[in-house]
This record gives C-alpha cells, sequence and structure tokens, in this order.
C-alpha cells in the first residue's frame, strides 16, 4: 500500500510542479495568447493564471495580449466543460476550480462526482489487490504455522470477496456514466 502512495505521490508532483509553471522568456516572445488561452482554458485553469503568465513576460519585456488569452480561454473551457472532462478530473482526484460558465457547469459537476466516485473505487480496488498479492507471497514462504495458513486463506477469500464487490460496482458506475455522460 505504501508503494501506491508514493507512486501517486510523486505523479502529483509531477503535475503540481507543471501546473505552477508559467512561461519561459522565449514563449512569451513567441506567445500566441489565443493558444495560450485555449490550452489554459482546457485544463480548468482559473483566470488567475494570466497574472502568472504577465509576470513571466515581463522579464522578456511583453505584454501579454488579455483580449486574445481570454477569447482562447473560453474555447478551451468550452472543451473543458463537458460531462466526459468532468469524469476524468473526477477520477483523477483533480482540484475543480470552479471555471465553468452556468449553462455548462451542472453537466460538468454531474460527471465530476460520478468520476470521483469511480476513482474511490478504482483506489481501493488497487488496494485489495496489493493486500491480495501481500498475503499470497506470505502463503508461498515455508515457515508459516498451519494455523497462521488458514487465518491467512481466510483473509483472501475475504479480499476476493470485496474484490468482486468493488468491481461490480465499478462496472456499475461505468454503466451510468456510458448512459449519462
Amino acid at each position: 500500500m505504501a508503494r501506491a502512495y508514493w507512486q501517486r505521490a510523486i505523479v502529483f508532483s509531477f503535475l503540481f510542479v507543471a501546473a505552477c509553471a508559467s512561461l519561459t522568456q522565449a514563449e512569451c516572445q513567441q506567445a500566441n495568447w489565443f493558444e495560450i488561452g485555449q490550452n489554459d482554458g482546457a485544463q480548468g485553469r482559473t483566470l488567475a493564471i494570466f497574472k502568472d503568465h504577465v509576470k513571466s513576460c515581463q522579464k522578456a519585456n511583453v505584454i501579454p495580449d488579455r483580449r486574445e488569452y481570454e477569447d482562447g480561454r473560453n474555447f478551451g473551457l468550452a472543451r473543458y466543460c463537458t460531462p466526459l472532462s468532468g469524469f476524468k478530473a473526477g477520477r483523477y482526484s483533480q482540484t475543480y476550480q470552479n471555471v465553468c460558465p452556468p449553462e455548462t457547469q451542472g453537466e460538468f459537476i454531474k460527471g465530476y462526482e460520478l468520476g470521483g466516485q469511480f476513482g474511490q473505487v478504482e483506489k481501493q480496488l488497487f488496494e485489495v489487490n496489493q493486500d491480495i498479492d501481500d498475503i499470497e507471497g506470505s502463503l508461498r514462504k515455508d515457515k508459516i504455522k498451519p494455523d497462521q495458513k488458514e487465518s491467512l486463506y481466510k483473509q483472501v477469500d475475504r479480499l476476493r470477496d470485496e474484490k468482486d464487490r468493488l468491481e461490480r460496482e465499478i462496472q456499475r458506475i461505468q454503466t451510468v456514466a456510458d448512459q449519462t455522460l
């Protein structure tokens, strides 16, 4: 279980660093502000990131075109603010920054909540599979007493029942997602 925690921590730290990085001086000098806004919108970033771009580009003596950026960001938000995108964001525990306009926010949130449920069950299933693997590894050791083996076999049976339940829950959520998103 600790291995899974550290794998996720590393992934999230890379995502965090990538989200915090703004633009290089070269990017500022060659900037297509519509495209930059579109990319930020498609990633569900708030308008506050524009201030980071302005700060980064001051070093290159470039003044970002706010109107072009906002037009691009709105275009990108149209791609982001969908039920399927909400599902993906929820599944991977990404924070929703309340960026979707009212006309698309409800459907995005519906997908986000369903994806969050899916992600939680998926995580539980991963942990159960890890536990099964760990116990089965212990069972392969020669130095286990018969009463300990019996106890471990019972644990594996309980975990397999839990695995079956979680797999059914994932299937149920996936069916709901397929029907509604």
